[in-house]
């Protein structure tokens, strides 16, 4: 499998395989779970994770982007995903 790192800005890398298929079989950490991590103040294990390529962190990262006023900095964590043709990320992408 390969990986690639992608650099969003100084505080956020994070890491993608390039293939959808490898993507589907993985397992993720729940989106509640991810969800109290970030309301109980600990978005750096958030962070941290979404780096390692946590697709629910990344998701969340995205969201907090977006919050901030970020929306293409958000659509740039998502896009590497969706390039793998990975119909999850695809959809969360779309409008």
């Amino acid at each position: 499998m390969t990986r690639k790192t992608i650099t969003v800005n100084a505080a956020l890398q994070f890491i993608v395989a390039d293939s959808a298929a490898v993507l589907d079989r993985r397992h993720w950490i729940p989106k509640d779970v991810v969800t109290r991590l970030i309301e109980y103040g600990h978005v750096d294990v958030v962070r941290r994770l979404a780096g390692e390529g946590e697709w629910t962190c990344v998701v969340a990262m995205a969201r907090l982007l977006c919050d901030e006023g970020q929306g293409d900095a958000a659509v740039g964590l998502l896009r590497p995903f969706a390039d793998t043709g990975w119909w999850t990320a695809t959809k969360t992408l779309s409008p």
